[in-house]
C-alpha cells in the first residue's frame, strides 16, 4: 500500500515538474525564496571577451497543463555572473512575474526586476535601462514577451564596458 502511494506521488511530481530540473536556489529578488533552476550554462561572450555563467530560475505560482490547455503564472529570473580580471564575480539579473495561456494566445509580464551586485569597488554602474516588449513568432504563432536590462560599467580610468541580459517567456510558459 505504501509503495503504491509513494509511486503515485512520485509520478505526480514528475508530471508537474516536466522538463524543469529541480534544484533549490535563492533568487536575486528575495533572500528567502526557494526557486527551481530551469537551466544553467557557461558560455563565452565575445563582446565581453570572457566566460559568463547564466542561470534561469522559476518560482511557480499557478500551473495547469494537459493535452489542450497550458496555463500558468510564476516568476522567472535570469542572472549572469561575470568574473573581472581581479577575480571578483559580478552578478547582473533581469526577471518579472509572468502569466500565460496557450489556448487564449496570452502572455503578460509585470513587476519587472533588474539589477547588479558584487561589482568591484572601483567600478560604477551607469546608463541602466530596462524594457518590456511583446511580439510573436511568424506573425500569427506563439506570442512572447521579452524583458531586457542593459547597463555600462565605468572604471576610474574612464573606460566603459557594455552589459546586457534578456529573458523571453512564450504563451506556453517556455523560457529562454
Amino acid at each position: 500500500m505504501f509503495t503504491k502511494r509513494f509511486i503515485a506521488i512520485l509520478f505526480s511530481m514528475v508530471l508537474f515538474i516536466g522538463n524543469v530540473s529541480a534544484f533549490a536556489s535563492t533568487s536575486p529578488n528575495s533572500e528567502n525564496t526557494e526557486a527551481i533552476i530551469v537551466s544553467e550554462r557557461t558560455y563565452y561572450d565575445e563582446d565581453l571577451e570572457a566566460e559568463v555563467r547564466e542561470v534561469i530560475t522559476y518560482e511557480p505560482v499557478y500551473e495547469k497543463s494537459n493535452n489542450r490547455n497550458i496555463v500558468g503564472s510564476g516568476h522567472y529570473t535570469k542572472s549572469n555572473t561575470y568574473t573581472w580580471m581581479s577575480g571578483e564575480e559580478m552578478v547582473y539579473y533581469v526577471g518579472a512575474d509572468f502569466e500565460w495561456n496557450d489556448d487564449e494566445n496570452y502572455i503578460y509580464a509585470y513587476n519587472p526586476i533588474s539589477g547588479v551586485y558584487n561589482q568591484p569597488a572601483s567600478i560604477a554602474i551607469i546608463n541602466t535601462d530596462r524594457n518590456i516588449s511583446y511580439g510573436q513568432y511568424f506573425f500569427f504563432f506563439n506570442r512572447y514577451v521579452d524583458v531586457d536590462f542593459s547597463f555600462q560599467s565605468y572604471n576610474m580610468i574612464g573606460s566603459t564596458k557594455d552589459f546586457s541580459i534578456s529573458i523571453r517567456v512564450s504563451q506556453t510558459g517556455s523560457v529562454s
